[in-house]
């Protein structure tokens, strides 16, 4: 019986019961610190420990929850762009690189000698 639940874990749920276990005791050790020194190692652990359960039991949790667990989010609060969207932007920036290339000459108007950007 034991045999089975264990070999149903795949690396990501031991991953993440190692995490659970280690935050745990980071938070109980700062129990024992100053109160002011224990203030950032106690939230990062207390954040650490909420991360994982959360991960961990993710297909537990009720469907509100667990669209903000699972859901594709970008940290930088940014939206997620189309491919379409992605190739209508290049193809602008590329537009504005020729017509801002246009008007400004990049080549010399003679032929260069090409022992002159060359050296022995």
């Amino acid at each position: 019986m034991l045999r089975q639940k264990f070999d149903s874990l795949n690396s990501e749920q031991l991953l993440l019961g190692f995490l659970i276990l280690v935050s745990g005791y980071m938070v109980a050790q700062t129990f024992q610190w100053n109160r002011v020194t224990a203030i950032f190692p106690r939230y990062i652990g207390l954040a650490t420990l909420i991360g994982s359960a959360l991960l961990l039991f993710r297909d537990y949790l009720p469907e509100p929850l667990h669209t903000v667990v699972t859901g594709d989010t970008s940290i930088t609060g940014g939206r997620q762009e189309t491919d379409e969207v992605k190739e209508k932007k290049s193809e602008e920036q590329l537009r504005r690189r020729r017509t801002s290339l246009i008007g400004r000459s990049h080549l010399p108007s003679s032929p260069q000698c090409s022992s002159r950007y060359t050296s022995v």
